[in-house]
């Protein structure tokens, strides 16, 4: 990142001096298919480097972090061949060479001496799990009244060096100001990506028209900042076993306009049964409990009326959990693609990314390893001492998916190689198009958009079969192998690289899981479990949450281990209690093909401090069922009346319908998601987080819609 900070600072104290200063908006378009497209962007961020007043964005296509309103804002240019950078939204620089940046800095000078007619002032702030972006427009110069003017709010988010200012949020407004004098103030929130260092995150605000010819849709004026607080230096994911504790030292920890300061400091853990996170001064104690799982901790920072949130997990080790690892090795990553996808489809445990072979045990746990090298000449050569971890792993009955371009026949074979019966024929080319399944994948194709150079092709050994070929040229690019004992699939293109025909990348991933036999979802107990008392009636109330599985059928309720009853709801009343006597509440899920394992509580029957009246607590419940199809209700409690909203999101962080927007009185309250959009038109399947605000209280969870 560049000047940071100082930018921000320019536009909330310097406009003043500046007030008709044009910032020019330099945006390139910028899909993994372009080998050139690197070199624009390199150029884009290059200029933001050099130049004082650029307002630097890169739409991405596709890839790991595609932008939203990609192809809407592709239509307002004509964006044809590629790379394409749009200047000023006006001027457009057409292909690439090698140093853009001269070409850039030509567009950047053609613009910056133009008046602008409006003075933007722009402050962005971390508000609970989002960022609020403020921003103060007042009218300086002449505006053309019969322009149809937009106000957009983005943010873009640092990557590195390819891909330094990737657009990932995106918001309109209708803009109506056109007198000199007039000033309005504007404020929109996005949801801040659990895996952002705020420190990466800019914010923008831009005006533009809206109503020109394509390629010609002029931007009168920009801003760009980003949080004035931050943690540069976030505290990176962490695994821990049970009953253990870390310590983190967190003196210094928040910057504020690029120093360090003595920020006011809170801490939160998003489940305390698994981790408790609490501050003894400066030091950060993180503490695990009995049972495993990975938990989102929250660093929070106050300082000079600006707040700042850092985010990192926790996993807890517990011998009894299930995961399937991604080592991804690829230079250019696709796992968190993959991630996301594999979550889809499995249900048995969570699923980590990792460059390191070493970080998650490849033991019973495991139930599937799947290993990406990349593809000439962004790949990687697998060493020995990778492959012996893997060897071992599948001598123990594992399942490994492994992918490379080279790595079935131009590079030299390790020992895990031979467990996948593949034969490595040539070195092939870079003629992947249309992909065909076999076997568990039969009837299925896709398009190819992955990295497309000497793909190997392969041919299966004795008992082994082909699942993936090209159409044409034909040959052979998918392998699957089951041993008896373990099962392996190698491929020689990305899988992410899948795009839709007739089929998805979710589809294939499908098969992979099914496969390997990790397709089950697991039979677990209810959650949350909670006893009411109501001594005058003589009677207490026993509550439970559904587990976030589906094909449940009811539930087995059980007093002091004897049977009550069945029921489908999620509650039941014990009658005939006797006062200060102490009982067992037991509930028992029961699924389509097998039942859960008891969950208990133990309660007291007896009067309570509040007269034995339901205190109602502001709370998300978890949404049921979970995964769903096509429906699910979201329950949530609030103990005041407030405004209250309940908006659903995607994996973008694009809002997809709001549930509620209006007061509500304090009390249980239950919406029902139909797996629609605002425009009541069904949404793919997936996974979705629904946000409940509620006065100051703001929670996210997450579901899974299953089609």
């Amino acid at each position: 990142m560049k000047k940071g900070l100082f930018v921000a600072l320019i536009i909330v104290i310097s406009m003043a001096a500046f007030a008709s200063q044009m910032y020019v908006v330099g945006e390139v378009f910028s899909q993994t298919w372009s080998e050139y497209c690197l070199e624009a962007r390199t150029g884009i961020g290059d200029l933001y480097e050099t130049q004082d007043f650029v307002v630097p964005l890169i739409w991405e296509g596709d890839g790991e972090h595609p932008s939203p309103q990609y192809s809407q804002r592709e239509a307002v240019y004509g964006v044809g061949g590629l790379p394409h950078a749009q200047f000023q939204g006006s001027s457009d620089v057409i292909g690439s060479g090698t140093n853009m940046l001269p070409a850039y800095t030509t567009q950047y000078n053609n613009f910056i001496n133009i008046d602008s007619p409006f003075l933007i002032d722009l402050e962005m702030n971390v508000v609970g799990t989002d960022l609020e972006l403020t921003v103060n427009v007042e009218v300086t110069g002449t505006v053309t009244t019969t322009d149809l003017n937009k106000l957009l709010f983005l943010l873009s988010y640092d990557y590195g060096t390819d891909y330094s200012c990737s657009v990932q949020r995106y918001e309109e407004f209708d803009f109506n100001l056109t007198a000199i004098g007039e000033e309005d103030t504007f404020v929109t929130t996005f949801t801040i990506d659990s895996d952002w260092d705020l420190a990466n995150v800019r914010g923008i605000a831009l005006i533009q028209k809206m109503d020109g010819a394509i390629g010609n849709y002029p931007i009168h004026q920009a801003a760009i900042t980003d949080c004035p607080l931050s943690a540069p230096n976030p505290i990176a994911n962490q695994e821990m076993g049970l009953n253990e504790t870390l310590i983190f030292d967190l003196t210094d920890f928040f910057y504020y306009q690029g120093a360090p300061v003595p920020a006011a400091l809170s801490v939160q853990s998003s489940d305390q049964t698994i981790v408790d996170a609490e501050l003894d001064g400066t030091d950060l104690n993180i503490t695990s409990f009995d049972n495993g799982g990975n938990v989102q901790i929250n660093i929070m920072g106050e300082h000079a009326g600006h707040n700042s949130i850092s985010t990192f997990f926790v996993y807890v080790v517990n011998p009894s959990d299930h995961y399937i690892v991604i080592l991804d090795l690829d230079p250019t990553s696709t796992g968190a693609t993959l991630k996301a996808t594999i979550e889809n489809n499995y249900f048995m445990g969570d699923v980590f990314v990792t460059n390191d072979i070493t970080v998650y045990q490849l033991d019973d746990r495991a139930d599937a390893v799947f290993v990406l090298l990349g593809v000439n000449d962004n790949n990687y050569v697998l060493t020995e001492t990778e492959a012996e971890l893997m060897t071992s792993y599948l001598d123990n009955g594992g399942n490994i998916y492994m992918e490379g371009g080279d790595t079935w026949y131009y590079d030299s074979p390790t020992s895990v190689h031979s467990y996948f019966n593949i034969d490595g024929l040539s070195d092939g080319s870079g003629d992947l198009g249309t992909i065909t399944g076999s076997e568990f994948l039969s009837n299925m194709n896709w398009f190819y958009t992955g990295d497309n150079n000497y793909l190997d092709h392969l041919a299966p050994i004795g008992n082994a079969f082909v699942i993936f070929s090209n159409f044409s040229p034909e040959y052979d690019c998918g392998v699957a192998y089951d041993s008896g004992s373990y099962r392996t699939i190698g491929t020689s293109f990305e899988i992410t690289g899948l795009s839709d025909a007739n089929n998805t990348l979710d589809d294939a991933v499908s098969g992979i899981i099914d496969f390997f036999g990790i397709d089950a979802i697991p039979q677990l107990p209810p959650a949350n479990l909670e006893v009411i008392s109501n001594v005058p009636e003589d009677f207490a109330t026993f509550t439970w949450e559904a587990p976030i599985v589906e094909d449940i059928t009811g539930y087995d309720v059980y007093l002091d281990s004897v049977m009550q009853g069945n029921t489908i709801a999620m509650e039941w009343i014990f009658s005939d209690l006797e006062i200060g006597t102490l009982y067992e509440a037991g509930v028992v899920a029961i699924y389509d093909t097998g039942s859960s394992t008891m969950a208990t509580l133990e309660f007291t029957f007896e009067e309570t401090d509040a007269g034995n009246n339901l205190i109602v607590i502001t709370e998300l419940k978890n949404n049921y069922p979970n995964p769903f199809n096509p429906t699910t209700n979201i329950a949530f409690s609030i103990d005041e009346a407030t405004h209250v909203t309940l908006e659903i999101y995607n994996v973008k962080g694009e809002k997809v319908k709001t549930l509620v927007d209006r007061e509500l009185p304090a009390d249980i309250h239950n919406r029902i998601w139909n797996g629609a959009d605002a425009n009541n038109r069904p949404v793919t399947s997936g996974v979705y987080f629904y946000k409940l605000k509620a006065g100051s209280f703001i929670e996210t969870k997450k579901m899974i819609l299953l089609k």
